[in-house]
C-alpha cells in the first residue's frame, strides 16, 4: 500500500504564472518575494551541498595532521587539495570549529526566513544572536585577509565562497522586495559566510 504524501504537488496550478504564498495569497512567479524566496533555496542547496561535502570528506580527513588521503572525492593527494594549509589560522590553535553544525543551524534559519518572507509573523531574532555569535567564534580562530581573495584554495572553500555570494544577491533582492529585517539578516550572513571560507582555507 502507497503511503500517503503529506506534500503533493498541483501539477498545472502554476501553469497561469501565479504561485502561492505560505498564508495564502496568490502572486505572480516574478513577484519580489517569491524571486526572493526561490533565491534563499538555492542558497539552501548550495550550502546542503557544502554540508555534504564536508560530512563525506571527514570520512577520510585529519585536519590537525594537515592529511588529505587520496581516495576522498577522487582528489589527487597534492598541497592544493588539502583541506587547509594552516597558515589562515590565528595562534595556531587545535581546537575546531564544526561547520557542519553551523551550516545546518543557518539552513534552518532560512527556512524560517522564507516564512517570514512570506507573510509569517516570526520572531527571528534569535537567528541574528546566533549569527551573531557564530561570526564572533570564527573571528577569533582566522586572520583578516591581507589581499583580495581568489576562492578556490580547496573544494570546501569554493563552495563556502559561492555560498556567500548567493547570500549576497539574496540581500539586494531583499532590499528590492523591501524587506528590510530580511536584508539585514542577509548581511550578516555573507560576513559570516566569508569568515568560514576563510577558516576552511
Amino acid at each position: 500500500m502507497s503511503k500517503k504524501l503529506l506534500f503533493k504537488p498541483g501539477q498545472g496550478t502554476g501553469d497561469d504564472g501565479k504561485t502561492d504564498l505560505l498564508e495564502g495569497r496568490r502572486v505572480s512567479k516574478t513577484h519580489p518575494v517569491v524571486k526572493l524566496n526561490a533565491m534563499l533555496d538555492e542558497l539552501d542547496s548550495t550550502l546542503g551541498m557544502m554540508k555534504a561535502y564536508l560530512q563525506y570528506r571527514g570520512k577520510y580527513y585529519n585536519k590537525k595532521e594537515k592529511n588529505c588521503n587520496k581516495e576522498c572525492c577522487g582528489e589527487p593527494e597534492t598541497n592544493e587539495t588539502m583541506e587547509s594549509s594552516g597558515k589562515n589560522v590565528k595562534n595556531g590553535t587545535d581546537t575546531e570549529i564544526n561547520i557542519v553544525e553551523i551550516i545546518e543551524e543557518i539552513q534552518k534559519a532560512l527556512m524560517k526566513l522564507s516564512a517570514v518572507n512570506a507573510g509569517f509573523k516570526i520572531d527571528i531574532s534569535p537567528e541574528f544572536g546566533q549569527i551573531e555569535t557564530y561570526s564572533r567564534m570564527l573571528d577569533e580562530k582566522v586572520n583578516p585577509p591581507r589581499k583580495f581573495i581568489i576562492p578556490g584554495a580547496n573544494s570546501a572553500e569554493a563552495v563556502a565562497h559561492m555560498a556567500r555570494t548567493k547570500t549576497r544577491l539574496c540581500e539586494i533582492a531583499a532590499w528590492e522586495a523591501e524587506l528590510p529585517e530580511t536584508a539585514k539578516f542577509l548581511n550578516r550572513l555573507s560576513d559570516l559566510m566569508f569568515l568560514i571560507a576563510l577558516y576552511l582555507r
